[in-house]
């Protein structure tokens, strides 16, 4: 009997610790539920082909604006390969978007509308990271290209559109 209870303790340990280290290190993947998203996405993909940062597994960044989740910002990333990907601060709001062959980290102030994104039961393994100083390749001047959604209408549509400006 003594063994059968320790056994079972052992048992539940290693689960827990199994699942802890799963999710610390990992981060959920969403898919696509809102179909004007992919064309915002192919659209804004071929927009930053004109940075020296762009290749073919750039990481980018969707952040949700509102506490509804129906406004977001698409903004440049960085070059990276697919088994460095840094994560700051992950947190129940944080996910990532596997779209063709890019990856768009997805964070914000509150968690994405299920109208726009749905998160699976499938995750996928980061490096955290604390420090913005490691992000790997700087992109041209920071960041040079956000823009902005919101859903109007049950449409999901552009408001608005900026350029960094090389001067800036």
């Amino acid at each position: 009997m003594k063994i059968k209870i320790l056994a079972t303790f052992i048992i539940c340990f290693v689960s827990i610790n199994v699942y802890s280290v799963n999710k610390e290190d990992s981060i959920p993947i969403y898919k696509i539920m809102h179909k004007e998203l992919e064309i915002i996405l192919d659209s804004f993909i071929n927009n930053e082909k004109q940075y020296n940062y762009f290749c073919d597994s750039a990481v980018f960044f969707l952040n949700v604006m509102d506490l509804k989740g129906e406004i977001l910002q698409l903004s440049s990333g960085y070059k990276k390969t697919r088994d460095t990907i840094n994560v700051y601060y992950a947190d129940s709001n944080t996910g990532i978007i596997l779209y063709k062959n890019y990856y768009f980290i997805l964070s914000g102030r509150s968690r994405v509308s299920d109208k726009i994104l749905m998160k699976t039961n499938k995750y996928y393994t980061v490096k955290t990271n604390n420090s913005v100083n490691d992000v790997g390749e700087e992109i041209d001047v920071y960041y040079p290209t956000y823009w902005f959604m919101n859903i109007v209408n049950n449409n999901l549509t552009i408001v608005n559109k900026y350029k960094r400006s090389k001067e800036e």
